[in-house]
């Protein structure tokens, strides 16, 4: 059976470095993917956040 390590808002900020009000921003505007679990409680797979943080990722030229 597949174990799932989902993250809370929280937990997610402390994990990547970024304040709480970030990673709610970048949920409000879908930048990051989020599982509702519930009417207020959001969890977050870490690994999905990564890749689509490094889809926003600027290279230099």
């Amino acid at each position: 059976m597949k174990q799932f390590n989902y993250l809370t808002t929280k937990e997610l900020a402390k994990e990547i470095g970024r304040p709480v009000s970030t990673i709610q921003r970048w949920t409000r505007m879908r930048v990051i993917p989020q599982i509702r679990a519930g009417w207020r409680t959001r969890l977050y797979d870490p690994s999905a956040v990564r890749r689509a943080l490094e889809k926003l990722s600027v290279t230099e030229v």
